[in-house]
């Protein structure tokens, strides 16, 4: 429902450089949490989509941490 919201207070902590399984191009700019939710409903979700969204999110809260 928020995700629009989460992804901007995310800033740079929530884009990455990323190449999809058997993917001949690389997105520089991919904004992980708008682009991970979707595949929950549609069932394509990956280990390696989990292990993304969870590393951004343990980057921004380490960011955050001390603020």
């Amino acid at each position: 429902m928020d995700s629009n919201k989460i992804q901007y207070m995310m800033r740079h902590y929530g884009v990455v450089g990323y190449t999809p399984p058997f993917g001949k191009y690389r997105d520089t700019q991919y904004h992980v949490i708008i682009n991970t939710l979707p595949k929950f409903r549609d069932n394509s979700l990956t280990r390696d989509d989990i292990h993304l969204v969870d590393d951004c999110l343990l980057r921004y809260l380490g960011a955050t941490k001390d603020i």
